[in-house]
């Protein structure tokens, strides 16, 4: 009679279930607090009459099912540390590999009886929410979504966790090598974007293309979940099913690694003797990106530029290599002295990054060089308003093409820089620009600069910074900042308001506000704003402090807010909107002057004319007008 080969043994699953069970009693535990228990504390409380209590329950669930990913999270890692325990000690690996089943029988066997009691849980918490769904009409479906979120979080994680738990021999490592590869993508994408953005001219920090990579932090950043009266609106939950069937993925690399996988491993940091030059070359470079982004953005916090930037990234750089290096190595000889006959591997990672930090300063790749065709361009984001006329991008290209070429005198101008961002007319000025460009091809350029210069720079109408603010101000960006999609009409006007800024005769600043009616919002709009937006008087950006300025600016700003009130009853959450403004009065702006006179009964007056350190005055940052 043949023999049978199974992929499970109830014996040993046993075993590993009468030592384990605590893990998933204290889990099952915490599912019960985030879902069923949270459920009756929205029961007891609830009080809000615009949302009733199904819908109440149904956002609290969604709510709940973004807490999976975190618990999910740790519950792989302490799983696969209790049922693989056993490769992280001889003796332990020993006695199961001497009983009489395959490999491939005892990893299916650990991995399968420690993933079916966190599902089991996963069911145990949803059939409790069943009295919710009959006695206060929750919806079944958001019952099953987060279910079917908590099952899918469980396989992906656990599942991930298996293949660590093949890649090491240390229990104590399991855990720390899990959490880093979970983080990996987006600390090293963010680490080594902060690092270049000192290096080349005009990079940013970006942490963007490689976040789906790490699936806690995207889903804790991309799986949001909203409520617009009795719906519920949640956006991301498409990750999960992919981020599980990763997770079987990599429980089928974990199965083929455990099949070749040596007993005499046990202890060791990396039990494949391939990837030990993989983690310690792994661990050098990630040390020096983490440990250059920590002192030089964090602990230092300087601000440099051009070759001293370089010089001192590159200082750090090598720093933090030799500090994982090392560590790497005495984690895989188990020992501290490993100074002596180690260094010929550091000597290649100090050398990849020197000519990575040479390669990003010499700009070999172009990438500072790089301005897209102005026909290939089909939106520019500038200063906050983005751009679509064709002499406007034209414009915005020749501009970023003279930062570009102005980065030599710019570089060394912010080295020997001492003023304010914003500057009066005896001191230097600032100013941080940021140029993102949205190609018709569907991809994106995003760069940011930080331009200066003196009052000699100010006074050329051709300089960088003087077509800066000439471009802000264009009529194009004063309708940008003046457009709004939302009818301008009573009912979506959710405040009106008027400041006049004043000193008292001691000298003390205060704000007198008035609150007007929809309908004289309406009317300042329609009389005020549009007649001024179409002779170029309102809605101005003013980026540094300059006696033309202060001939004009007043003591009266205004604030109105704008909500679409159908889109809010129709409770579509993709067409609701809000819009604010807020303008700063320009006494050139006639038309808002009289219509403040007419409607508050005071003429509002420069601020040049009042004390100007005892007055109320703030940058606004958005518009003058």
């Amino acid at each position: 009679m043949k023999s049978k080969t199974s992929f499970f043994n109830p014996g040993i699953a046993k075993n590993l279930l009468r030592r384990c069970w605590p893990l998933w009693v204290c889990y099952l535990a915490a599912l019960l607090a985030i879902l069923p228990l949270a459920l009756m504390r929205v029961v007891n409380s609830h009080y809000t009459e615009e949302i009733s209590i199904a819908g109440a329950l149904g956002y609290a669930t969604m709510v709940s099912s973004q807490m999976l990913s975190i618990l999910s999270l740790i519950m792989g890692a302490l799983t696969a540390m209790v049922v693989f325990g056993y490769l992280y000690n001889t003796r332990g690996m020993g006695l199961m590999n001497s009983l009489p089943v395959t490999r491939t029988t005892m990893f299916w066997t650990a991995w399968l009886t420690g993933l079916l009691p966190m599902l089991a849980a996963d069911v145990v918490a949803a059939l409790c929410c069943l009295p919710m769904v009959v006695g206060h009409g929750l919806a079944i479906r958001y019952v099953l979504l987060w279910l079917g979120a908590a099952v899918m979080s469980n396989i992906a994680y656990f599942g991930f966790a298996s293949f660590c738990a093949t890649l090491t021999g240390s229990v104590i490592i399991l855990p720390l090598v899990y959490l880093v590869l979970n983080f990996t993508a987006v600390v090293a994408e963010g680490a080594a974007s902060e690092v270049f953005s000192h290096i080349v001219y005009g990079l940013t920090y970006q942490v963007e293309r490689l976040s789906w990579l790490s699936p806690p932090a995207h889903l804790t950043a991309y799986y949001t979940v909203w409520q617009m009266g009795d719906r519920v609106i949640f956006q991301g939950y498409e990750a999960f099913p992919v981020y599980c069937a990763a997770g079987l993925i990599f429980a089928l690399l974990g199965w083929l690694l455990y099949r070749r996988r040596r007993m005499e491993t046990a202890g060791d940091t990396v039990s494949i003797p391939v990837l030990k030059p993989v983690f310690q070359y792994c661990m050098a470079f990630g040390t020096a990106l983490v440990f250059a982004t920590l002192v030089y953005s964090g602990i230092l916090n300087l601000d440099l530029h051009g070759l001293k930037a370089t010089a001192l990234e590159l200082l750090l750089l090598l720093v933090g290599a030799f500090l994982g290096y090392y560590v790497a190595e005495m984690l895989l000889q188990k020992t501290v002295k490993v100074f002596r006959g180690h260094w010929k591997g550091l000597l290649i990672t100090w050398a990849v990054l020197l000519l990575l930090v040479a390669a990003g300063e010499l700009d070999v790749t172009g990438c500072e060089r790089r301005v897209p065709d102005a026909d290939k361009i089909e939106t520019v984001g500038f200063q906050g308003v983005d751009y679509r006329q064709p002499e406007n991008i034209q414009a915005l290209v020749s501009l970023h093409r003279a930062i570009i070429a102005d980065k030599d005198r710019n570089e060394h101008f912010l080295d020997t820089f001492d003023g304010e961002y914003y500057g009066g007319e005896e001191q230097n000025v600032r100013l941080p620009v940021t140029i993102q460009y949205w190609m018709k091809d569907g991809s994106s350029v995003l760069r940011t600069y930080s331009i200066a210069g003196d009052q000699t720079v100010l006074a050329d109408p051709d300089s960088v910074l003087n077509r800066t603010a000439e471009l802000a101000n264009v009529q194009e960006a004063l309708e940008y900042r003046t457009h709004t999609d939302i009818p301008v009409i009573p009912e979506n006007v959710t405040y009106f308001t008027v400041d006049f800024n004043h000193v008292t005769a001691e000298g003390d600043g205060y704000t007198d506000q008035i609150r007007l009616t929809p309908q004289e919002a309406v009317d300042f709009y329609n009389n005020a704003v549009l007649p001024d937006l179409a002779e170029g008087h309102i809605a101005r950006r003013v980026f540094w402090e300059t006696a033309e300025r202060d001939a004009i600016i007043t003591n009266a700003s205004l604030s109105l807010q704008l909500t679409d009130q159908a889109a809010v009853e129709a409770g579509a959450v993709w067409e609701q909107k809000t819009s604010w403004f807020n303008f700063q009065i320009c006494s050139d702006a006639v038309h808002c002057m009289d219509w403040i006179e007419e409607h508050t009964g005071e003429r509002p007056v420069l601020m040049q004319e009042l004390d100007r350190e005892n007055t109320v005055w703030y940058d606004l940052g958005f518009g003058l007008g």
